[in-house]
């Protein structure tokens, strides 16, 4: 059987990400003493990943699909959230002209449906090939199958992170919190396997992980009992390549780069300006002060580029001690224990030093439990930026209706006077803050319906 590559929620017998584990099966080749040529063997044969030395290349394969996923979810749905504002082109890494204004239909964006279906499908077809192959003591303690496992759990993450509803292998519609389960089963196993493995890093990954989709799940006390034992210093990331602008950080090709999304007209152009915060970076260049294509009646925006991302292969946190921390603190404020969230709150803030003023950050004042909850919202923006969160975050807090102030630039208006150029967020009083099941999954897929 020849490996095949089909990237929607009905995949068949053999996806596995052909880019990255082509490319990392060239290395298994054989070298011929002094002949450094090199052949194009063509798609990989399956059957071939089912050799113990391409266990290695399977799992780095499904690390590209989690990228790919991130990629293309990252750059639009950093816009809806309005964590920076759009400033450029339709087209090629663009924001189309509704997304522009955090409008989202079933035309659009299949490339997120099948990338983000195609990362869950490889991870987990990964892990159902090593059971197959690999001796069940192996498979139990085997560093390659906890990725595995953690791939899959930040595969279905990703995906209940960003759409609506959830289908699974050409399945019916579910709900959303489908893909959460069954990232929290995944989570679960990396950590078993991993720590059998003895490698720490992978475990509290899983562990970490396991504490976002618990929270998401609405167990509280589940997720807050996993972050408590993250130690703040952890962080665990995917990397990027600098192999071609496929593979490269989409946030960064995407904005420094292709100019397409500026940090102007939002809550972090201030922010950074009046503290420094260096999680919130920006400059300005004045060799390319504007965007690269006009913006409704703004027209040619300024252009601010987020610098978290400095470059193409800048990698990506999947998890970490602090967002473990906030985790925390959420749980308390969903306590009614406000005054503790917000001591764990600026514990983490005022963790870090400004470069601006060479001191820690001033913490968020808070005399109300409302206040407690802006405090979280703010923190979490700021701490988890430009991540792919924000979008959840958003939708889960508007629909259990916490108790917090947004920003202004985060909701749709008409003014916002301290700028000159335009007015408003460029938000639709209808903006939207999940993806719909687009309409190649609906076309493709009998169990789903062709209208939402």
């Amino acid at each position: 059987m020849i490996m095949q590559t089909r990237r929607h929620s009905r995949t068949g017998t053999g996806p596995l990400a052909r880019r990255g584990v082509a490319g990392a099966l060239l290395a298994l080749l054989p070298l011929a003493a002094c002949d450094f040529s090199v052949v194009n063997p063509g798609p990989a044969r399956d059957a071939f990943l089912d050799l113990p030395e391409a266990a290695g290349a399977v799992v780095n394969g499904a690390n590209v699909a989690l990228n790919d996923a991130w990629n293309e979810i990252s750059v639009i749905g950093a816009s809806l959230t309005r964590e920076y504002f759009p400033a450029g082109n339709t087209g090629y890494k663009g924001i189309t002209v509704l997304e522009r204004q955090g409008l989202t239909t079933i035309e659009d964006r299949n490339s997120h449906w099948n990338e983000g279906q195609n990362a869950r499908w490889t991870a987990e077809n990964a892990l159902e090939r090593f059971q197959r192959i690999m001796e069940g003591s192996k498979f139990a303690a085997s560093d390659v199958v906890a990725k595995a496992y953690l791939l899959a759990g930040y595969g279905n993450r990703i995906l209940g992170e960003t759409f609506c509803e959830a289908v699974i292998d050409g399945g019916p519609v579910q709900p959303r919190e489908v893909f959460f389960q069954r990232a929290e089963g995944h989570f679960t196993k990396a950590m078993q396997v991993a720590q059998a493995a003895g490698k720490t890093d992978l475990q509290r990954a899983g562990q970490a992980g396991r504490a976002s989709v618990r929270l998401s799940l609405g167990n509280w006390s589940g997720a807050a009992a996993d972050a408590k034992a993250i130690p703040s210093s952890f962080v665990y990331r995917t990397p990027f390549s600098n192999l071609g602008e496929e593979v490269n950080n989409a946030i960064y090709l995407g904005t420094t780069y292709l100019r397409v999304a500026t940090v102007w007209n939002t809550f972090y152009e201030d922010y950074y300006r009046q503290t420094g915060d260096p999680r919130t970076p920006w400059i300005f260049d004045p060799a390319r002060p504007t965007g690269s294509a006009a913006v409704g009646p703004f027209g040619l925006v300024p252009f601010y580029p987020p610098m978290k991302y400095p470059d193409g292969i800048a990698p990506v946190n999947l998890s970490s001690g602090r967002e473990m921390r906030l985790i925390e603190a959420e749980a308390l404020l969903v306590d009614g224990k406000w005054q503790e969230a917000m001591t764990a709150i600026n514990a983490l803030r005022t963790s870090v030093i400004s470069p601006k003023t060479g001191k820690p950050l001033e913490p968020w004042p808070a005399s109300s439990v409302q206040d407690a909850w802006t405090a979280l919202f703010r923190e979490r923006g700021i701490e988890l930026w430009l991540e792919a969160r924000r979008l959840w975050d958003r939708f889960r807090w508007a629909r259990d209706k916490r108790p917090a102030r947004l920003d202004v630039h985060e909701v749709p208006s008409t003014t916002e006077p301290k700028h000159s150029k335009g007015a408003g967020t460029y938000l639709d009083p209808n903006y939207v803050l999940c993806y719909p099941i687009p309409r190649g999954e609906r076309l493709t897929n009998p169990n789903v319906p062709l209208n939402p």
